[in-house]
């Protein structure tokens, strides 16, 4: 085999993989998801509960997270607990909603108005914030 080739079928199998990991990110629930887990690890039931989905649909999302090593899990009694896969997952997260925000005047124009519009954001009574962070939310 021509060195060539073997560098062409080496910079094949790198970009296919890098598509397998792209791809984990390509969903909004996933998204979502990986979000959740920047905050702290957690089971399916408190993901799924935490995407508005049902634990089916959570745990078919995971397995595509799984498979591209951006979440893994442990078990704990008969839960499963899922955290993300590595410390560069919460800068890519970001990387990608600083991109929108540049590429999608509608992504822009709704983070500004999150950002610099402080008489949008409500304030939360102790009460309300102690139910968000319950929920896993905050």
């Amino acid at each position: 085999m021509r060195p060539d080739t073997t560098l062409a079928r080496k910079q094949e199998i790198i970009l296919c993989q890098t598509a397998a990991v792209a791809h984990a990110f390509s969903h909004q629930h996933r998204l979502k998801i990986i979000s959740l887990l920047t905050q702290s690890s957690k089971s399916v039931e408190e993901l799924a509960k935490g995407i508005g989905q049902s634990v089916a649909s959570t745990s078919a999302h995971l397995k595509v997270l799984r498979s591209a090593g951006a979440v893994t899990a442990h078990k704990t009694g008969r839960f499963v607990y899922y955290q993300i896969g590595s410390k560069q997952i919460s800068s890519f997260l970001a990387a990608i909603r600083r991109l929108a925000e540049e590429l999608l005047p509608e992504v822009r124009e709704i983070m500004r108005d999150y950002f610099d519009d402080p008489e949008s954001l409500s304030p939360l009574t102790e009460r309300e914030l102690l139910a968000e962070i319950r929920s896993g939310r905050v």
